[in-house]
């Protein structure tokens, strides 16, 4: 492995997870990492970008992506809706991907990361976060919390553009 990813809004570790993980699978030492911290549900399309970077610049490499969430370390427990609602939505989980430069699997079946788009909605950035509550730390989550579905036509039609493509849309 040349270049390991680890991305995490609950893995708060020193060293990150990025070690770890280079630990448990043994790495070779001179292993390139970069972990990514806080990004939320924009995460996993994020760390892609990185590793889909770092492969493209580096023909012949191979680059792992780490998705890693412990929600559970950071349950906060009273008796609030609030937090009853946070604690049921996220929870514990992790994936990987692995990737290497297109020119090294040529002809080989299987996704092709072609380009990407970013849209980053600011106006309600306080609508995720974590508060100080009791000396814990307590997710909240505000009803009014940015959605990508109002603003995904956004990155779409930027994404189509810079590729010389078009959507059209059928009635059926």
């Amino acid at each position: 492995m040349d270049y390991l990813a680890c991305v995490t809004s609950t893995g708060f570790l020193c060293p990150g997870g990025s070690a770890h993980i280079a630990k448990a699978l043994n790495f070779r030492p001179d292993v390139r990492r970069t972990d990514i911290l806080g990004m939320g549900c924009s995460a996993g399309i994020n760390g892609l970008q990185v590793v889909t970077d770092y492969v493209r610049m580096n023909p012949g490499k191979k680059a792992l992506l780490s998705a890693i969430e412990v929600c559970s370390s950071a349950y906060y427990v009273d008796s609030s809706m609030e937090t009853a609602v946070v604690n049921s939505l996220f929870g514990d989980g992790s994936a990987a991907l692995l990737i290497s430069s297109a020119d090294e699997y040529s002809g080989a079946n299987g996704p092709l990361v072609v380009d990407f788009e970013s849209e980053t909605i600011t106006e309600n950035i306080d609508a995720l976060r974590y508060n100080l509550v009791n000396g814990m730390l307590s997710f909240y989550l505000d009803k009014d919390i940015p959605v990508i579905g109002a603003n995904i036509h956004k990155p779409i039609q930027r994404l189509l553009e810079r590729n010389d493509l078009k959507c059209e849309l059928r009635a059926e």
